[in-house]
């Protein structure tokens, strides 16, 4: 960085000019700490997975950071000398996230304590997959009517461990998408992100990208983002998993930060579809964000009389 100083030196006026050669040097003195810091400072995001191990806390004590900065919706630090929070309320009135993350919307669920039970779970992977490629359909028609270019993605993400059963679960998604929808990887409209198996990543983020699918696994893609995602499907081979904000963060984000909430309300809410009989919400953001009831004006809906 090059800061140059110029001050025009006129009689009778070297008092002034002294104190801007002063004031000029404070500025320089701090703006020099400033890139000191810079230059040794350390950011980490996510940092509730990438800090917290042995070996990334030997990494942190190599480096050796003058300021360690933590990004993360559910940090757990210790001891750190500053915390700036940020409420999930004030981002929302920015339109940076969505308003909601609406579970299995016009399925019955019932929530007792922090576990919930939902009527979805009689259904098939296929139903479930069949809600949810309804839903995308329902907001990619949004966006068309009013005009903004972008192609909602429905991510299915499958559990990190690596059995024949996940396996048999990914093949029977990938068939299901080709048969009944016609969409594979090689138009397109599929995307894959797993270990072994990496298709139509390429510019995945890209709002008006072609890709309306992408099977992923949580421990590959972590870190990765793509803020068209707004509909997320779990299937019931998951056993059991407790909703928290690290689970629906991937569909909260909305694609257009700057443009906001869109007039269109439906653009404005993540949706989840899950056939899974066992799921418990964490008692943290997701507590508040998540959206278990909800209700749907019937098609035949007469006013009443007025009496």
């Amino acid at each position: 960085m090059r800061l140059n100083y110029c001050s025009q030196r006129l009689p009778g006026n070297e008092l002034i000019h002294l104190f801007e050669k002063y004031l000029f040097a404070c500025l320089l003195a701090v703006l020099s700490h400033i890139m000191a810091l810079i230059r040794g400072s350390l950011v980490i995001d996510e940092s509730h997975h990438h800090a917290t191990s042995n070996i990334s806390r030997d990494l942190i004590k190599d480096i050796g950071p003058k300021l360690t900065i933590e990004v993360s919706a559910t940090p757990d630090m210790e001891n750190p000398d500053e915390i700036v929070s940020v409420t999930l309320e004030d981002v929302k009135l920015e339109g940076m996230i969505k308003k909601s993350v609406i579970l299995n919307p016009n399925f019955k669920n019932v929530l007792s304590g922090n576990s919930l039970k939902t009527k979805l779970v009689d259904g098939t992977d296929a139903m479930v997959l069949e809600e949810a490629l309804k839903k995308r359909e329902e907001i990619a028609k949004a966006y068309k009517e009013a005009d903004i270019e972008i192609n909602p993605l429905l991510l299915i993400q499958l559990p990190d461990r690596k059995t024949q059963a996940e396996d048999q679960v990914k093949n029977n998604v990938v068939l299901i998408l080709k048969d009944k929808y016609g969409m594979t990887t090689e138009n397109g409209r599929l995307a894959i992100y797993l270990s072994g198996e990496k298709e139509n990543l390429e510019n995945i983020a890209k709002n008006n990208h072609e890709t309306e699918v992408s099977l992923f696994k949580q421990a590959i893609a972590l870190g990765w983002d793509c803020p068209r995602a707004q509909v997320l499907v779990l299937f019931r081979d998951w056993k059991s998993l407790t909703f928290s904000v690290q689970t629906v963060g991937r569909i909260m984000r909305m694609p257009e930060p700057d443009t906001g909430h869109y007039a269109q309300d439906i653009l404005n809410y993540g949706f989840v579809f899950t056939n899974l009989a066992d799921i418990e919400i964490k008692e943290d953001m997701a507590r508040k964000y998540v959206t278990i009831y909800t209700s749907q004006r019937i098609d035949d809906y007469k006013p009443l009389a007025p009496i």
